[in-house]
């Protein structure tokens, strides 16, 4: 019949309609739980990203502060005529090296024509620092957040040397991460040259 109408107060009709109490406070709790799963998933996933990064970056400062102080150590003069190395902070310090490196024309003895540079580590601020002799309070911050570092002097046979009997430098550097506490450890085995 294509001129029935329905009548709008139909009992029948207001079930087919719409959802009942029970249905929605059943959807919202779905919703609420969807909501606080995925929003711990969420965090905790930035949370790693930024642990991850964090710790990218500690390693990135390591790796460039090796780099840097082996670059600087290769550089050590070396005194022909008294057959040692420019070296004149002690070789006991692990923490410390103060050297003569060639500057403009070479010469054969230490304090000629060469420039002082000191490498040093402050505890206290957590801090690998260069310096020149040449620029006054000028001082590269190189490493932040360093919780060791150390410098050896060895000869060949892995002992101890003296500044006529090193052959090459180990460094030794740990960073520690201020947020996430991870610590990243390198070491690099520097050869000194002959010049």
């Amino acid at each position: 019949m294509l001129g029935q109408v329905r009548s709008i107060g139909n009992p029948g009709d207001r079930h087919r309609r719409g959802f009942t109490l029970v249905e929605l406070v059943l959807v919202i709790m779905v919703l609420g739980l969807l909501a606080a799963v995925g929003s711990t998933m969420i965090v905790d996933t930035f949370k790693t990203t930024g642990m991850v990064t964090a710790e990218n970056t500690s390693e990135v400062m390591a790796r460039y502060a090796l780099e840097r102080l082996a670059r600087e150590i290769r550089e050590i003069k070396y005194d022909s005529t008294n057959g040692a190395y420019c070296i004149t902070s002690t070789m006991s310090s692990t923490t410390t090296l103060t050297y003569y490196k060639t500057s403009g024309t070479y010469n054969s003895t230490c304090a000629t024509n060469a420039d002082t540079v000191t490498i040093s580590y402050d505890a206290a601020n957590k801090l690998v620092t260069l310096s020149y002799a040449s620029i006054p309070n000028l001082t590269s911050t190189l490493a932040r957040n360093v919780s060791s570092f150390a410098l050896n002097n060895y000869n060949i046979g892995d002992a101890l040397a003296t500044t006529s009997t090193a052959r090459f430098v180990v460094i030794s550097l740990t960073v520690t991460d201020p947020t996430s506490g991870q610590s990243t450890s390198q070491r690099v085995r520097v050869n000194l040259r002959n010049a």
